[in-house]
């Protein structure tokens, strides 16, 4: 299973520009600025986030991400926010540092805010993990030499118009970035721009119950536009609970409850492709 692993990764090295993706989340919701910096302005109290994913269990070399993110609102325009990312797949992993800013427009009714982030990141490649196949095929960027490590950068954007009952935001991130300079074939291995557009509203009853649906659409690079769907129930704001829906991939059922200035969370995505029966 392991050689499978790094054969199928193999396969799509060549094509880095056209595929290559920032970290996957499932409870991207608890914390949100992960795809539009915009989002530090609806905080309403500093925060620090750490954030764990484990995508295809079962599968060995399979994406493993780890967060730890601090935002700070207490200036009454400008939200800032540090992120750190580590993330593997096989032989391949990436750590990055992002800073991130917030500013809050002036408006008369509800509130606008405007979000950039800068991002550095490290690509690295253990070519002593990557086993070839001796099939007579001859992958031009295998052959050419992958480099171990690489440095690069990007930027990204958001903008979200919300209240304390809803939001409506878009963000494009890597909307700037460099060439990771992966291999010697002179392709342009550049990070893709991620399209993101989410919007969610707050119903709330006299008994305590919150009921916050929510809808995200993402474009990544080439690939099809992919929907989530989600909805969180919420007693007495101490227990949680939902289920989301994502397309081409996954249903997800969440689990969590805050306490004091804390809170937990826990996602497990039921996997709905052809690939569920190895994973779990």
């Amino acid at each position: 299973m392991k050689n499978l692993i790094y054969i199928l990764l193999l396969l799509i090295l060549p094509m880095l520009a056209f595929s290559q993706q920032m970290p996957h989340y499932s409870l991207y919701m608890l914390n949100d600025v992960v795809v539009n910096p915009s989002l530090i302005s609806t905080k309403s109290e500093n925060k620090i986030a750490l954030m764990v994913r484990n995508q295809w269990t079962g599968f060995e070399g399979a994406p493993k991400t780890q967060s730890i993110s601090y935002y700070n609102i207490n200036h009454t325009k400008f939200g800032r926010g540090i992120s750190i990312v580590n993330d593997n797949t096989g032989p391949i992993s990436m750590i990055s540092g992002t800073l991130s800013g917030s500013y809050e427009v002036p408006m008369e009714k509800n509130q606008l805010s405007i979000g950039l982030s800068a991002n550095i990141l490290q690509y690295k490649i253990n070519n002593s993990d990557i086993i070839l196949e001796n099939d007579g095929v001859i992958d031009p960027a295998m052959n050419a030499g992958v480099a171990d490590k690489v440095m690069g950068n990007s930027a990204s954007i958001g903008v979200n118009y919300f209240s304390n009952k809803f939001n409506v935001g878009a963000s494009v991130i890597n909307v700037v970035n460099s060439d990771l300079n992966l291999s010697n074939t002179g392709v342009e291995n550049a990070l893709v721009n991620h399209y993101y557009l989410n919007s969610s509203y707050k119903f709330s009853t006299s008994s305590g119950l919150d009921i916050i649906p929510s809808i995200m659409f993402k474009k990544i690079g080439s690939s099809p536009l992919q929907l989530d769907v989600n909805i969180k129930t919420s007693i007495n704001n101490t227990i949680w609970g939902g289920l989301s829906y994502r397309t081409n991939d996954a249903v997800i059922a969440m689990l969590g409850f805050n306490f004091s200035d804390y809170r937990l969370g826990y996602s497990y995505d039921v996997t709905t492709t052809k690939i569920n029966i190895p994973s779990y």
